[in-house]
């Protein structure tokens, strides 16, 4: 409002040097100064407004992260409603996987690559169509999505995406702006009984991001991949895929999500953009890697 408020506090300041001309008929009339004084102040509280919400404030800090990430991550280890694949009986798997992370991990566009964690978990699901990442770089790779895509680039783009929110710390970004400040307080300096850890870790299961973070994990996911042999844009490979396969279905699945078109668009104009001369898939070997799942 003080924006208005200067807005016209300048247009009355300004009657008084032009009341001696009111009466030619060139001048403007009281109510069209009035209304020009209301107009430039709604721009004025629109420009603040759109400055306002680019900056966002996070109430928790990484150590934070960390935290929610490993009480999660041991939520799901030991939770009879996830069944994990086991390291040493499925290691070629998860050395494959690994080895896409740390080509992701060591693309130099990371801001916390020695902060976080980065374990990798894989879960064997095969109905799922997922992977996530949690707070403190927690990653979770359902069998599902390993089964639905077509090529190592188009895995890799995911895998980047979903680091991308953990790197940009989208989890506790959201957080902050969903929970209220006395839930943030009470983790902060710590309940007595973890009633509200708990309710965090729930809530970071169910946890959908803004779109503005879906877009922003986008970018990631190229400029990740930009430093690889990678086709960076390989995400697009995954949004194009769901929209063949599950027609109306993909709807609902990406309801939440900016338009899977727009986001294929976006993919590609950024490899473009910073000029990311990687163009592998690497199909066979992903191909391999599928018949042995």
């Amino acid at each position: 409002m003080s924006a208005l408020f200067m807005a016209l506090a300048g247009f009355l300041l300004s009657c008084d040097s032009t009341s001696d001309h009111a009466q030619n008929s060139d001048e403007k009339t009281f109510g069209d100064q009035f209304d020009q004084a209301i107009e430039e102040g709604g721009k004025l509280i629109d420009e603040l407004s759109e400055q306002v919400d680019a900056i966002e404030i996070n109430g928790f800090t990484i150590a934070d992260d960390k935290k929610m990430g490993k009480e999660l991550y041991e939520k799901i280890m030991n939770s009879g409603e996830y069944k994990v694949l086991d390291r040493s009986a499925n290691a070629k798997l998860y050395g494959y996987v690994e080895g896409i992370k740390q080509r992701i991990l060591h693309s130099g566009k990371l801001k916390h690559k020695n902060d976080f964690e980065w374990t990798l978990t894989i879960i064997d699901d095969d109905e799922t169509i997922n992977a996530f990442c949690a707070p403190g770089g927690y990653i979770f790779v359902y069998t599902g999505i390993l089964k639905f895509l077509d090529n190592e680039a188009e895995f890799a783009g995911v895998m980047a995406h979903e680091i991308g929110h953990a790197d940009r710390r989208h989890g506790t970004r959201q957080l902050t702006k969903s929970l209220g400040i006395d839930l943030i307080l009470s983790f902060l300096l710590g309940d007595g009984n973890g009633q509200v850890a708990r309710q965090i870790t729930s809530g970071l299961l169910n946890l959908r991001y803004s779109r503005k973070y879906e877009r922003e994990a986008d970018k990631c996911s190229v400029k990740y991949l930009c430093q690889t042999d990678y086709n960076a844009a390989g995400a697009a490979g995954f949004f194009e895929k769901i929209l063949q396969t599950k027609g109306d279905q993909s709807l609902e699945l990406l309801s939440t999500h900016p338009d899977p078109k727009e986001r294929i668009r976006n993919f590609k104009s950024e490899k473009e953009a910073c000029n990311c001369s990687g163009n592998h898939s690497f199909g066979q070997r992903y191909q391999k890697m599928k018949m042995n799942l």
